[in-house]
């Protein structure tokens, strides 16, 4: 993953997550962050928005790109979820021509589906609103592995 764009608004959630993650030891921490990266990205797939086949792009090219990682460094852990392909960051955070919602009320309409009648799960901000609706479940995973299981 070549681009890396962090989010900062995460309030609450990112103090109760950094207050766990404190308390483990660097081994569990990274079984932990391998666990919820992966349920993150998971979630990402499943909230990408997939296009329709033109030039330059092939439909489900981000959906397919989403990835994780996890790295350890002494007693450092860092865990990232993103995409690599160019249209990763316009259909997070947008553009001057396209609206996002944000994290917890996420833009779900589509012109063009509307249209058809076609209901979607897909969302933009796609990754950011899938972290806020896993943070419950990262939580409750933390505390798991904090318990030893």
């Amino acid at each position: 993953m070549k681009r890396r764009y962090k989010a900062k608004e995460w309030g609450k959630f990112g103090k109760d997550f950094r207050a766990w993650a404190a308390k483990f030891a660097p081994e569990q921490l990274e079984h932990a962050l391998r666990d919820t990266t992966a349920m993150v990205a998971a979630e990402a797939k499943r909230r990408a928005p997939v296009g329709i086949h033109r030039r330059g792009h092939r439909a489900g090219e981000l959906r397919q790109s989403i990835a994780y990682e996890v790295k350890r460094q002494g007693s450092t852990v860092r865990g990232a979820v993103g995409s690599d392909v160019k249209q990763a960051k316009f259909t997070e955070f947008g553009t001057r021509y396209i609206e996002v919602g944000t994290p917890q009320a996420p833009r779900t309409t589509w012109p063009a589906k509307a249209l058809s009648g076609t209901e979607s799960n897909e969302t933009m901000p796609w990754l950011r609103a899938a972290i806020w609706a896993m943070r419950a479940a990262i939580l409750r995973r933390l505390r798991k592995i904090g318990k030893g299981r």
